[in-house]
């Protein structure tokens, strides 16, 4: 009996020190976040340095409005993978839309998702472009070597992926004439580990742009535009123009 009473005593003398449960107890445990995180029906990422550079500026293709993917764009993406190299161009404002253009194309299984934003990657800032006063020029803005890194990366990741695309072959820039830049340093430089590797060619909506790179690019370029009437200047001869990318020689 005397025990019981101890007993007693000493549940309700330690009930009320007990510490409450913490948030992250009563919270589930976050998963972690990592570049091999896999999503059901994609093809892995593998062997890409074999396949020909195709580089596609993302803006109205595959991106639109504040970085919404559109509906179409995994399956571009995948379909254009299936035979190139393929490395996209956004342009963007900021490091938060450079954020959130990489956590959309990973939620839409395009490239890896990642815990943090890879310092590899050539981004192009609007303060290092420099003005020139001859139109045909393209403004260095961007340093080689940030666009040589992609042309020299490894040829298949460190870890398997069942992305579409690695994260490196994503590359940001702020103006039109900085993506021009990476494109032709891109589209024409040799990378190191394969000098004789080839590169397929180039896709955009912008008239200029791809009217100022199909100058300098040997492979054809893919003009996505509705707007090109009979009454404009003619345009270089290996530039396509189409309605819809899915109507491009690169879908062949």
């Amino acid at each position: 009996m005397v025990g019981y009473v101890l007993y007693e005593i000493y549940k309700e003398s330690t009930s009320d020190d007990e510490p409450p449960p913490s948030p992250e107890q009563l919270s589930p445990p976050s998963l972690p976040c990592s570049d091999t995180e896999s999503s059901e029906g994609r093809e892995p990422v593998n062997d890409i340095q074999s396949k020909p550079y195709l580089v596609v500026s993302a803006q109205e293709i595959l991106l639109f409005g504040d970085m919404q993917v559109r509906e179409t764009a995994t399956a571009i993406v995948k379909r254009l993978a299936s035979k190139h190299n393929v490395v996209l161009v956004v342009r963007i404002s900021d490091e938060e839309d450079k954020d959130k253009a990489l956590k959309m194309l990973a939620a839409h299984g395009i490239v890896p998702h990642s815990c943090h934003i890879d310092q590899s990657m050539a981004w192009v800032e609007r303060t290092t472009a420099s003005s020139s006063t001859d139109d045909d020029d393209i403004p260095s803005d961007p340093p080689s070597s940030a666009v040589s890194s992609i042309l020299d990366a490894p040829s298949s990741p460190d870890s398997p992926t069942t992305a579409i695309i690695p994260r490196t072959n994503v590359l940001f820039c702020q103006t039109e004439e900085g993506k021009q830049h990476l494109v032709r340093h891109l589209l024409t430089l040799k990378p190191q580990p394969n000098p004789a590797h080839t590169y397929a060619g180039y896709i955009d909506t912008n008239k200029d742009v791809a009217s100022r790179l199909a100058m300098v690019l040997r492979g054809p370029v893919v003009l996505v535009s509705n707007a090109v009437s009979a009454e404009d200047p003619p345009l270089p001869r290996n530039i396509q123009i189409v309605d819809d990318i899915t109507q491009s020689v690169f879908f062949k």
